[in-house]
């Protein structure tokens, strides 16, 4: 199976400013027609995971952040099925070029809740875990934006990704994970 997903977001213009380069993974929870998305206070959605630490695997470090961002054990992770790489300037330091690359995986959770272990600026923007339609979801991050246009980073990312699921929702239901 090949990826279903491989989105460029930003520049390809090379600028000669030092590189701030990120890994992350993220994963494509689906329960019936609803997907798990971490909503913020502001109501914008992204689906959960994070940054790979030095020394993980992207299926140790998928498992470490959903953990974290939902309470849920991951009992099971599928190949790659995407796969997004943004390139920009930096947000924070106009002096730097940043280039996050972010891999995209079908997960199955255990039933069983526990307690979340967010971050104090997941903590800050008031994120929870809640299943949501895939439309639904797309809808609020558009809102999001027109709202807040100068947006959060990962807005307009997750919703690429998210009309990706959407148009391939068969075939992504169809992809086995490895438990």
């Amino acid at each position: 199976m090949s990826e279903i997903f491989d989105i460029f977001i930003g520049t390809k213009e090379n600028y000669n400013i030092p590189l701030i380069q990120r890994e992350a993974v993220r994963g494509i929870i689906l329960n019936n027609d609803k997907i798990l998305m971490m909503v913020s206070s502001k109501n914008d959605h992204k689906l959960p995971g994070g940054g790979i630490e030095s020394g993980e695997t992207h299926y140790e470090a998928l498992t470490r952040e959903i953990k974290e961002e939902t309470g849920f054990d991951c009992i099971g992770i599928s190949k790659q099925v995407g796969k997004v790489f943004e390139r920009k300037i930096d947000f924070f330091d106009s002096n730097y070029m940043f280039e996050m690359v972010s891999y995209y995986y079908i997960c199955k959770l255990d039933k069983k809740k526990g307690k979340l272990e967010l971050t104090e600026s997941e903590k800050a923007l008031g994120f929870k875990p809640v299943y949501i339609g895939i439309e639904e979801a797309i809808q609020a991050n558009n809102e999001f934006i027109l709202k807040y246009p100068e947006g959060v980073i990962w807005t307009k990312r997750e919703n690429l990704v998210l009309e990706k699921i959407l148009l391939n929702l068969d075939e992504i239901k169809n992809i086995s994970v490895r438990l």
